[in-house]
């Protein structure tokens, strides 16, 4: 949830992916879950957010000092700011244990207790053509899914190492890549929330800071 009102466009555009209504004109009643959103609802719905719009404010100069983006990367952004509705969809070797991302630190599971998860994820009822026909149904323009998140499993056939879906699963295939050619075929952008982290980093000190930095995705 998000009031776009109150949010710059960086932020804006960010929050549009989770489905917020936009530009609500006044005396619009909000349905969250199927509750009307009370004034008082809507204030603790927007400090929720106060974290994360402060980290999503800031400024790109002081950031990203010295960089310059593509013409590609830039049409991107724009592509994802005009889509406003979208789905963004987590999904990882750690949905065997029924869990969001983060369950490795949660639990404080070890690393040879995390490997033995891709043995158990088979994904055999995934339909692309069923996922992408539903965010169309609903009138989203855009899917933004997990191709790697912070546990470092990929959910692609990665040539980095053998820690995918791939070659560790006994689901064998590539399902990003069913997802990208359906989202192709019935005309829905396709985004990706890529993690660079890797809390199961063997090296202790590594895995360590990685949990201490823990961000807000």
């Amino acid at each position: 949830m998000c009031v776009p009102e109150l949010l710059s466009r960086r932020s804006y555009l960010i929050c549009g992916v989770f489905g917020y209504p936009m530009n609500l004109p006044e005396g619009t009643t909000l349905l969250v879950n199927g509750r009307e959103m009370n004034k008082a609802s809507k204030l603790l719905a927007t400090a929720q957010l106060a974290i994360v719009i402060v980290s999503l404010t800031t400024s790109p100069a002081s950031a990203e000092a010295g960089y310059q983006p593509t013409p590609g990367n830039l049409q991107a952004r724009q592509e994802f700011q005009d889509a406003k509705l979208g789905m963004f969809i987590h999904w990882g070797v750690y949905s065997v244990l029924g869990a969001g991302e983060w369950i490795f630190h949660d639990r404080k599971l070890t690393v040879p207790e995390y490997d033995r998860l891709p043995k158990f994820f088979d994904p055999e009822k995934f339909d692309a053509k069923a996922w992408v026909a539903l965010a169309k149904a609903a009138g989203m323009k855009c899917i933004t899914i997990t191709p790697r998140h912070h546990d470092g499993f990929a959910m692609f056939d990665s040539k980095v190492s053998d820690w995918n879906i791939v070659e560790r699963t006994p689901y064998g295939k590539d399902p990003l890549r069913m997802l990208a050619d359906e989202c192709h075929r019935q005309g829905i952008k396709l985004f990706f929330y890529y993690s660079q982290l890797d809390c199961t980093t063997r090296t202790t000190t590594a895995r360590q800071d990685s949990i201490r930095s823990r961000p807000l995705g």
